[in-house]
C-alpha cells in the first residue's frame, strides 16, 4: 500500500508532496501502449540513414519496475477561477472541444465534477545489466533491417531499456455521481519528458553498443517526437466510464477470427545459466510485427505446456498485405529468439 504524505499550504494551492507513490502497470493492458508504439515506430522509420532500408518494433514491454508519482498538486476547476492555468495546460486554458482517442471531438456537459491535477512523475530501471534485471524494466525489441533492393533484408535486434524518465502531466478528471464515478479523463504532458535510453545487441556475433551515441539517440529522438504529440496545447481523453464499464465494446472492423490454441514445448535448448529456461510465446502478423498475444511465462521448463487458446482479429489490411502470422519463442531472462 503506497503512503502519502501530505504537507498543508496556505492560501488556495493545495498539493501533495513528498509522495512516494508507486504506479503499478505490470498487469496493464497492452493494447493501450500499442499506439504510442506504432508512433515511435513511424517516426523512427521517417529518420533512418541510408543503410537501414527499415525498422520494427517488435516487442514492447512494460516490465514489472513502475513509475513513481514524486508529488502531486491540485489546481483550480473552473476557467473563470483567477487561479486557472491559462498556459501549460490543456487548449492553453480556452474552451475548446477536447478529443478522444479515436479523433472524436468530446463535449464537456455539465453531470458532474471535474477536477485538475498537475502530476509529477519519474522513473529509473533497475541497477545491474544482468539479462534477469533487464527484463523487468520498461523496454522494446527493435528491430533495424539491413539490405539491398528490398530483396535482401537481414534483421538486427537491438534491445533498448528506458533507464530514467522524467516528466510532468496535468490531468483533468471528471466525477460523476453514478458507477463507476468517473467519466473523462483528459492529459496533457507539460513539455516532452526527459528519457534516457540504452542500447544492447540481441546477437553476440556483434560488438556492444550499450553507449553507442547513434542507436541510443536515433531511439530518444523517435521517443520525444512520440511525446510531443500529447504535450500541450495538445492533449488526449480518455472515456474511463466506457473503458470501466465495457460499453466501449461495439462493431468491428474484423472480417473473420482466427481461433488458435497453443499446447506445448519439447526439447528447447537451455538459455539460462542454471540449464534451463522461461519460455513464452508471442504472436504476431509478420510483416506489421506487433504482438497480438503473449502466453503466460513457465519458468524453469524445457518441455512447457502452456494448453492457451486466443482469439485474434482478422481485418481487410491484413488480407490486402498477404500477411503471414507469425509465432515467436522467447525466453523471458535473456529475450532472445529459439
Amino acid at each position: 500500500m503506497a503512503q502519502w504524505a501530505h504537507q498543508a499550504h496556505v492560501g488556495t494551492d493545495r498539493s501533495v508532496s513528498g509522495c512516494i507513490a508507486w504506479v503499478a502497470f505490470a498487469n496493464g493492458d497492452r493494447a493501450m501502449f500499442i499506439s504510442v508504439a506504432d508512433m515511435v515506430e513511424d517516426i523512427l522509420q521517417q529518420s533512418l540513414p541510408g543503410f537501414v532500408d527499415a525498422v520494427r518494433i517488435t516487442d514492447l514491454g512494460q516490465g514489472v519496475n513502475p513509475l513513481r508519482i514524486t508529488s502531486i498538486r491540485a489546481l483550480h476547476d473552473q476557467p473563470g477561477d483567477s487561479g486557472y492555468p491559462k498556459t501549460d495546460w490543456i487548449n492553453q486554458g480556452k474552451q475548446m472541444n477536447t478529443k478522444d482517442t479515436a479523433g472524436k471531438d468530446i463535449k464537456e456537459d455539465e453531470a458532474g465534477n471535474y477536477y485538475n491535477f498537475e502530476v509529477a512523475f519519474s522513473y529509473a530501471a533497475l541497477p545491474g545489466q544482468g539479462n534477469h534485471l533487464r527484463a523487468k524494466n520498461i523496454h522494446l525489441l527493435i528491430e533495424f533491417f539491413i539490405g539491398m533492393y528490398d530483396w535482401l533484408r537481414i534483421p538486427i535486434p537491438i534491445w533498448i531499456q528506458v533507464e530514467q524518465i522524467f516528466g510532468v502531466v496535468r490531468l483533468r478528471v471528471q466525477f460523476i455521481p453514478e458507477p463507476p464515478f468517473i467519466r473523462n479523463l483528459t492529459f496533457a504532458l507539460c513539455g516532452v519528458p526527459a528519457v534516457e535510453v540504452s542500447a544492447i545487441p540481441m546477437s553476440d556475433k556483434l560488438p556492444n553498443i550499450l553507449d553507442l551515441p547513434f542507436i541510443s539517440n536515433f531511439v530518444k529522438m523517435g521517443i520525444a517526437a512520440g511525446t510531443a504529440e500529447l504535450a500541450v496545447p495538445k492533449s488526449m481523453t480518455l472515456n474511463m466510464q466506457e473503458m470501466l464499464s465495457g460499453a466501449a465494446v461495439g462493431d468491428t472492423r474484423a472480417m473473420g477470427v482466427f481461433l488458435i490454441t497453443i499446447h506445448y514445448c519439447e526439447g528447447l535448448s537451455a538459455q539460462d545459466n542454471n540449464g534451463l529456461s522461461d519460455p513464452y510465446v508471442v504472436l504476431a502478423y509478420a510483416k506489421f510485427g506487433k504482438p497480438l498475444y503473449s502466453t503466460r511465462i513457465i519458468l524453469g521448463d524445457l518441455n512447457p505446456v502452456f494448453e492457451e487458446t486466443c482469439v485474434i482479429l482478422l481485418t481487410m489490411d491484413e488480407v490486402k498485405a498477404k500477411e503471414d502470422l507469425a509465432a515467436m519463442l522467447w525466453d523471458s531472462d535473456k529475450m532472445s529468439a529459439e
